[in-house]
């Protein structure tokens, strides 16, 4: 018996190791194209950088007014911290994503499996976490991989016996993202509604309040601070609260297979309920990722996806789970046994061509292909060389004068982050948010890697920037093409 529980566990370690090759291989292939350097990272490492600097998240690099509130602040505290202790680079930042992506992934496979099925359930979660989608999620510096781990721990503790713990990491996860709320509060509710003694009464000891006061201690703190800068935090938010009405909420609910997972999602809970599998603990992740998901189509926000795909794999696990359980009741008798194994087999395998077309798992052959997500693809040549940077530099290098500071204002923004990491004394970026901005040099490269429907951004950056192609210039490197404009009160004669 113990030869076969090892065996198990080494097979599920295999998959697992293999997934994380793979995925890492993707997302080294993906480097800067896969997505191209993204506005939200500069929103969001420049702020990290300054609490790295000088422990606040104010930086006149986005605005020399006042501090950035259209987001909460656990990203940018979490990222600081790290910057605070190793050398800052761009790609670096990036790799912190895909880290906790690789690091959510053994804690999902231990939550779909926690009433077996564990080599099933690790080839599942392994096929759907090399979804271009995660991809994606692990290879900018913004906040989902982050919160997906997060979630994962969370409710692998909860459900594991650390519930303190658990839901301490939960009732901080709306700090990192907001969409945390939706986590928080399906676990809270799966918890009041189980058998399992509630969260509330299962803390014994005193040193068992220690999380929660810690994350009351930070919800306080940031409530405090909201409150000091409450005009800042208020037009920040109204302008959050008016992006993300892009959308229909009636089509976004209406799409042919988020309805259909919802209503898989439906009719497992239902059987699960009746027949008492004890499979409902899947719904408290399902629905709010569901949920999470809802909200992006309904803004429009394709970095939202991830909680679709997750939603996904929640909805097939449970699946699975209902039909096993289900089957399991059947006399234990060796014809019964092997029809019960047919059918896993055949949902198995139905799941895995559904997921397929719903485009939740990847082709595997050959993996990574030539992954697209909005407009953006593996294929793409390289967003920039190393090479083209340290001219871009040494250019930079030309424009600054003794004693003064050279104000830079690139597109796309996040462009600036490659400069931070070897920093020049005269030069400090300029990405302004909420603000007007008064960039002495506008900085425009035109990349074969970003998607088309950047087109539109790029002639408004050459109008801001008062740049003529022809005249401006500054550097070429087969398609990529670095332009130049000074503002024109610095404009030389």
């Amino acid at each position: 018996m113990a030869i076969k529980k090892w065996g198990l566990l080494a097979a599920c370690g295999f998959f697992l190791a293999v997934t994380a090759h793979l995925y890492w291989e993707a997302h080294e292939r993906a480097a800067f194209t896969f997505p191209v350097p993204w506005p939200d990272e500069t929103s969001f490492l420049l702020p990290a950088l300054a609490f790295a600097d000088h422990g606040s998240l104010f930086t006149e690099e986005l605005n020399p007014e006042r501090e950035i509130f259209w987001m909460p602040p656990g990203y940018m505290l979490s990222t600081g911290l790290v910057f605070g202790v190793a050398d800052f680079s761009f790609s670096r930042a990036r790799d912190l994503s895909a880290i906790c992506v690789l690091l959510a992934l053994p804690l999902i496979v231990c939550i779909v499996a926690r009433f077996g099925l564990a080599l099933p359930m690790s080839v599942l979660c392994s096929l759907v976490f090399l979804n271009r989608y995660f991809v994606a999620a692990g290879n900018i510096a913004r906040m989902e991989a982050l919160l997906v781990l997060m979630l994962a721990a969370g409710f692998f503790l909860i459900f594991y016996g650390r519930k303190n713990w658990g839901f301490s990491l939960l009732a901080l996860a709306p700090l990192v993202h907001p969409n945390g709320v939706f986590f928080l509060a399906a676990a809270v509710i799966c918890d009041l509604l189980s058998k399992d003694v509630p969260f509330h009464r299962s803390m014994r000891k005193k040193r068992d309040l220690l999380p929660f006061l810690a994350v009351v201690a930070a919800w306080l703190f940031y409530l405090a601070h909201v409150l000091r800068n409450w005009g800042a935090f208020w037009n920040d938010m109204a302008f959050q609260f008016t992006l993300k009405q892009q959308g229909s909420a009636l089509a976004a609910f209406l799409e042919p297979g988020a309805l259909a997972v919802l209503l898989i999602l439906f009719l497992c809970g239902l059987i699960n309920r009746r027949e008492k599998l004890g499979a409902g603990y899947l719904l408290a992740m399902a629905l709010p990722a569901w949920l999470a998901g809802y909200a992006g189509r309904v803004s429009q926000m394709f970095w939202y996806g991830i909680f679709d795909i997750l939603a996904c794999l929640f909805a097939a696990a449970m699946a699975l789970h209902v039909l096993w359980r289900l089957s399991g009741r059947l006399a234990d008798l060796a014809a019964r046994r092997a029809l019960r194994l047919a059918a896993f087999a055949a949902l198995f395998a139905a799941s895995l061509v559904l997921l397929f077309l719903r485009g939740v798992v990847e082709w595997p052959l050959d993996y990574p292909p030539a992954m697209t997500f909005a407009g953006m693809t593996t294929a793409a040549p390289a967003y920039v060389t190393p090479s083209e940077l340290e001219e871009v530099r040494a250019f930079l290098e030309t424009q600054t004068a003794p004693g003064k500071t050279l104000s830079v204002e690139f597109f796309p923004s996040a462009d600036g982050l490659f400069f931070k990491e070897k920093p020049l004394r005269s030069m400090r970026i300029s990405s302004p948010v909420f603000h007007a901005g008064q960039a002495d040099l506008f900085v425009v490269h035109v990349s074969p890697a970003l998607p088309g429907w950047w087109d539109a951004q790029l002639k408004e950056a050459l109008a801001k920037g008062r740049i003529a192609p022809e005249r401006d210039l500054f550097l070429r490197n087969g398609e990529s093409l670095w332009f130049a404009g000074r503002r024109e009160a610095n404009r030389p004669p």
